[in-house]
């Protein structure tokens, strides 16, 4: 289906971690309303929000205690931390308290039976999306500013997998569609982080990170101008500054550049977040707080003019030539994660036998788990999954009867760390340069993957050794000042690293 709607549309989503208190609710507010009056003032503006700050973890918290919590006291410190967020009326109060104790049965019943089953799960970790939705309009129309709630339940559908759903993305636009006339009469408030299963309409989450997906999702169906992620750090790094202080802002990378750092370990995007916006070549934008404070133009936000990260195909005008031509670096970051796990399958015969390769990553698919990858050789299968996937991938490989299957094992305490940078096959000497860093400081290389993707080489290595390996990395090509050419911003050729 491709539509073309009447009016242009601007998603920003806003990020919870930087509404912790009622003046960031207030200053939040206040650059809204701004940027609709001078930036955005062509546009419908859909604010996209996500919880208060800490609120999800107190919620996922409550879950996990169900049988010894006290439910009512909980509620009353959930509604009365919401209340500190805005001037309400005695009417607000009450449409708040109701929005809030409308989990209570749910609690109550959960309690009773000993567990939460994943249906009251989702539908409770979610709420604090649409508690602060009724708060931000609240505070905006104090300002002038009238915006609608636009619940995901109505219209972005998903999967249906409890706990990390998935968009469907035409089928979402189509629901959307059947009232795009109000959409295109107003400014919204969505909620992020969920949406409604395809198959029984329950409320199921996108996983950690969520609005940003419920974002791009809608920048897709709404075939909006571009995407803003409003977050607490400035954009994607060079590095985790919690490992690397010297880390630096990467201003541009393209859809796969992006993709492959959020896959594996970088925490600034949702892992599926990339997608809906690379369908329709939709540029995101991702930046602080007091960076989106400096935008004074759209032209500024078109032509990078702010410290923000862009994403976007570089195919548009010269600047993947610009980036092929930086042999001497075209490493754009280094990511870690420590969510993984390897479960290796052996036996002799596993290079002459087709078919055992599928078998098996058909057999945990339909368990519902996500096989990061895959390393084989002539004797070895290797599956690399999440941490929290270990068990139940072994008590399934127990049941698989494949007579060539001679062994199985697991290794755990493990990282992964990727390497990520648009050119980086064709460039020479950049592999010898991330192991060669990495064996000077002494330590082993258990598993390597290099040609998977075009844009990314990545390794496992002890958990011990994991922060050691990934400063020694960063350092080898982001710090050492004659170590590489900048390419990570819209530098001109030859410039090094700021120090």
């Amino acid at each position: 289906m491709n539509q073309t709607w009447k009016r242009r549309f601007q998603i920003i989503k806003i990020g919870g971690s930087i509404l912790d208190s009622p003046e960031s609710l207030v200053d939040i507010s206040k650059i809204i309303v701004s940027l609709k009056n001078k930036i955005f003032k062509d546009h419908q503006l859909v604010i996209v929000v996500s919880a208060l700050k800490g609120i999800t973890n107190k919620l996922i918290e409550a879950l996990k205690n169900i049988t010894n919590l006290n439910i009512d006291s909980f509620l009353n410190g959930i509604h009365n931390y919401h209340l500190k967020f805005a001037n309400f009326t005695e009417e607000d109060m009450y449409l708040i308290k109701e929005e809030i104790y409308s989990l209570k049965n749910l609690l109550y019943a959960s309690k009773m039976i000993g567990r939460v089953p994943d249906f009251v799960y989702d539908k409770v970790v979610s709420s604090g999306e649409r508690w602060n939705a009724v708060i931000m309009e609240k505070v905006l129309l104090e300002y002038g500013m009238k915006f609608k709630i636009a619940y995901p339940e109505n219209f972005l559908i998903t999967n249906g997998r409890y706990g990390n759903s998935s968009v469907l993305l035409e089928k979402s636009k189509s629901a959307l569609a059947e009232s795009i006339s109000e959409w295109q009469s107003g400014d919204f408030i969505v909620p992020g982080f969920y949406g409604k299963s395809v198959t029984n309409g329950d409320i199921t989450i996108l996983g950690r990170g969520g609005s940003d997906y419920t974002a791009t999702s809608l920048g897709y169906c709404l075939d909006a101008d571009s995407v803003i992620l409003v977050k607490d750090v400035l954009g994607f790094l060079t590095g985790d500054p919690k490992i690397t202080p010297n880390a630096k802002i990467v201003r541009m990378l393209n859809y796969e550049e992006a993709d492959e750092l959020s896959y594996f370990g970088s925490k600034v995007l949702h892992h599926s977040a990339v997608e809906p916006l690379r369908l329709k070549s939709i540029p995101l934008y991702i930046c602080s707080i007091e960076d989106l404070k400096k935008l004074e133009s759209y032209e500024s936000l078109l032509d990078n003019r702010i410290n923000f990260t862009v994403i976007k195909d570089y195919s548009e005008g010269n600047e993947l030539e610009h980036i092929r031509d930086y042999t001497a670096n075209c490493i754009k970051s280094v990511s870690m994660t420590n969510d993984i796990a390897i479960v290796q399958f052996k036996g002799h015969n596993f290079g002459r036998v087709p078919g055992i390769l599928g078998e098996i990553a058909s057999r945990v698919a339909l368990s519902g788990v996500n096989i990061k990858f895959v390393i084989t050789s002539q004797t070895s299968i290797n599956l690399i999954i999440s941490m929290s996937d270990l068990d139940k991938v072994l008590k399934l490989s127990e049941s698989l009867k494949l007579k060539e299957i001679e062994e199985i094992k697991f290794k755990k305490d493990k990282v992964l760390i990727a390497v990520v940078g648009e050119g980086l096959l064709d460039a020479h000497g950049i592999a010898s340069k991330i192991f060669g860093a990495v064996s000077r400081g002494g330590i082993n290389v258990e598993m390597i993957s290099a040609g998977a993707s075009d844009v990314s080489i990545y390794f496992i290595t002890d958990s011990k050794d994991g922060e050691k390996a990934f400063k020694l990395v960063h350092k080898e090509f982001f710090e050492d000042e004659d170590s590489q050419i900048k390419i990570s911003g819209n530098k001109s050729r030859g410039e090094k690293i700021e120090k």
